[in-house]
This record gives C-alpha cells, structure tokens and sequence, in this order.
C-alpha cells in the first residue's frame, strides 16, 4: 500500500491524478480543479489554507500554486535568462568596451527577469478559479 504522499489518487474526487496535479508544500498532490476550489471554500469560510490530508497550513497564496505544467513552464524560462546570461556575459567581457557591453548585458537580463515575472504573475492570475 502507497504512503498518503505517494498517493495516485486524489483524496477530494478520489480519481486518478493525471498530468494536472498541484503539489502542495507538504508534498501532497490533488488535481488542480479539486484544490482550487478546496482553497475557494476555505477562502469564503474566513480559514487559512491548509491541506485537506494533513491540515497543514500553507504559507502562500492559494492562487500562487502551480500546475506540472505551469511549474515546467517556468523552469524552462528560468533556464533560458541562465543560458543567455552565460553565453552573454563572456562576450561582453572580451568586446573593446567591456564595462559598456556587461551594463547592456544586465540591463538585458533585468529586463528578461521582469518579463518573466509578469509572465509568472499572469499565470498564476489565470489559474484561481
């Protein structure tokens, strides 16, 4: 028999989890529909979210949690300011203006940070249903 954590299955529909699952802090996972209005619920009854196994509080917003998918979609974008940032900043150094190359380098990064943040802030918006 699975431990709770390792659980296939969601403990508010009990259906098969699939590939749209939220991962709670404690490690529990529950489909994304089921949690977001598990959250919803507590959310109107003035409660704290907190998981519906353990009852564990959690200490983000209800609204922040992300899906797989959503999760993959922001390391992806992680990974890529980190490769551009690698590959930029050699360059920068061996240009004949290195200290005007590396500002344009970082003013680049800020601005692909920034960008990914709002991209990461509209997605959460979109998620709380």
């Amino acid at each position: 028999m699975n431990n709770i954590g390792e659980s296939h299955t969601c403990c508010i529909c009990l259906d098969e989890i699939e590939k749209s699952s939220k991962q709670l802090q404690c490690a529990h996972k529950f489909h994304k529909i089921c949690i977001d209005g598990w959250f919803k619920r507590q959310e109107q009854a003035n409660d704290s979210p907190s998981c519906p196994l353990c009852k564990e509080v959690q200490a983000i917003n209800p609204s922040s949690l992300l899906t797989n998918e959503e999760l993959s979609k922001q390391k992806l974008k992680l990974l890529t300011v980190a490769v551009f940032t690698a590959i930029s900043a050699p360059l920068a150094l061996q240009s004949e203006q290195p200290v005007l190359s590396l500002i344009i380098v970082t003013v680049l990064m800020i601005v692909s940070f920034v960008n990914l943040k709002l991209d990461i802030l509209t997605d959460k918006k979109n998620s709380f249903v």
